[in-house]
């Protein structure tokens, strides 16, 4: 790809919004990093998303909102999408850029227990070429296991063409820890909460969580062993590994001119 069809192809995923973002929180002090769909992206998974999701330590979570906010000749709030399944998202700041051309362009700004069992740190972090940080493999697969977002962990195992073995090695399987349970039940919580302050009658949803006979090794088991029939759907498994990934390709994280 040139390079002119590269920087076009960046600026419309929002690769230069991102980073303008970034830089404003890092120069503030801020540890962050990008989840959700876009590290999905990042990881070879083809999902679609005009918007990016940016973590920040739960701690200063009010002071990078803040920081964004003192920006209105650059970013604007905007209303919160419909609750979802696993996920606090309807409850955080949502961004657009106010440039004419960048409008459909957006961000999330959000505490990163919404996506880490654990507070957010360097250690955690990789950076992509385009100097955007993401959750390294194993801390992203990890997370997605404890907090069980399940499609997205299919879309990473898809992606990368994750093992059992590969699990098996370096995630933290069987059934839940005391930690997770703690994490899982104080979610169940907040998400029943923001139902009561958005007027939903059924307060009693836990927004698709459970802490209850949940096996994270069974469950790692059944996503990758259906690798090649998510595939199959799509494509002849005779050229294509997983749904996302052909048998002559390599890590998409060596790839160039990728917009993530």
């Amino acid at each position: 790809m040139s390079s002119s069809r590269a920087e076009v192809q960046a600026e419309g995923h929002g690769v230069y919004m991102v980073q303008e973002v970034i830089q404003l929180l890092e120069a503030a002090g801020h540890v962050c990093c990008v989840t959700g769909v876009k590290a999905l992206r990042y990881y070879g998974a083809s999902r679609v998303s005009n918007e990016w999701r940016i973590c920040v330590p739960d701690s200063g979570f009010p002071a990078a909102t803040q920081l964004i906010d003192s920006k209105p000749e650059k970013f604007e709030r905007v209303e919160p999408p419909m609750p979802q399944l696993r996920s606090l998202i309807h409850t955080y700041p949502r961004y657009r850029c106010t440039q004419e051309d960048r409008k459909t362009l957006g961000f999330y700004i959000m505490p990163s227990s919404e996506d880490f069992l654990r507070d957010l740190g360097d250690d955690a972090i990789e950076w992509s070429a385009n100097n955007i940080p993401y959750p390294k493999l194993e801390v992203f697969a990890q997370n997605l296991v404890s907090i069980q977002k399940w499609d997205h962990l299919t879309a990473l195992v898809d992606g990368m063409d994750l093992s059992l073995e590969w699990g098996q090695q370096h995630l933290r399987l069987g059934t839940l820890s005391e930690e997770e349970v703690e994490y899982t039940r104080a979610k169940m919580e907040k998400y029943a909460e923001s139902m009561v302050r958005l007027g939903r009658l059924d307060t009693r949803s836990t927004g698709g969580l459970t802490i209850d006979g949940l096996d994270k090794g069974q469950m790692w088991a059944i996503i990758v062993s259906r690798k090649q029939q998510r595939a199959g759907c799509h494509y002849n498994v005779a050229k294509w590994k997983t749904k996302f990934r052909r048998k002559d390709s390599g890590d998409p994280r060596l790839q160039q001119d990728r917009p993530v």
